[in-house]
Order: structure tokens, then C-alpha cells, then sequence
């Protein structure tokens, strides 16, 4: 069994690996986050958690920008109207 300080000993060992940080609650994390941009050169994003459809598209994209990935969600969007729509049929 792991205990509990042996997997977030793990998962401290780990947080070179990341590509991105997000910060979702800056009274939190804000200061790690600094802390590791100076150290090691991470960069991270404040980025809340959104609500609502168009909040999460513009969350998604303010993050696909900041590891430059492509920001077209039109794929997404039409999948996400087809399943609202079968939903709202049952």
C-alpha cells in the first residue's frame, strides 16, 4: 500500500515534467508557481475553471495558446451541439 506523503512525494518528483502550469486558484497557487518559473523556468497561465459552454472554449484555447496547439474547436463545438441535441431528444 502507498502511503499518502509517499505519492505526493511522487507527484512533487514530477512537477519538472509539466509543460504547462495551470494556476486555477492564484490565492493558492500563485506563489508556487512564481516560485517554480524562477527555479526551473516553468511557465504557468492563471486560468480559473470556467462555467458555462463558452467560458470552457475560452479556457481551452487561452491553454492550447500557451503550449501553442492548434485553438479550432469547431470539431468540438459540433460534437458537443449533436450530443446536447440527442440528449434533450431522450
Amino acid at each position: 500500500m502507498i502511503r499518502q506523503s509517499e505519492r505526493k512525494s511522487k507527484e512533487i518528483s514530477q512537477l519538472p515534467e509539466a509543460a504547462l502550469k495551470l494556476v486555477v486558484y492564484p490565492e493558492l497557487g500563485l506563489a508556487l508557481a512564481e516560485f517554480l518559473q524562477e527555479m526551473l523556468g516553468q511557465k504557468y497561465i492563471i486560468a480559473s475553471l470556467p462555467y458555462g459552454m463558452q467560458n470552457l472554449l475560452q479556457w481551452l484555447k487561452k491553454i492550447a495558446l500557451s503550449l501553442d496547439m492548434q485553438t479550432d474547436f469547431t470539431e468540438l463545438i459540433a460534437r458537443l451541439k449533436l450530443r446536447k441535441r440527442l440528449i434533450v431528444s431522450i
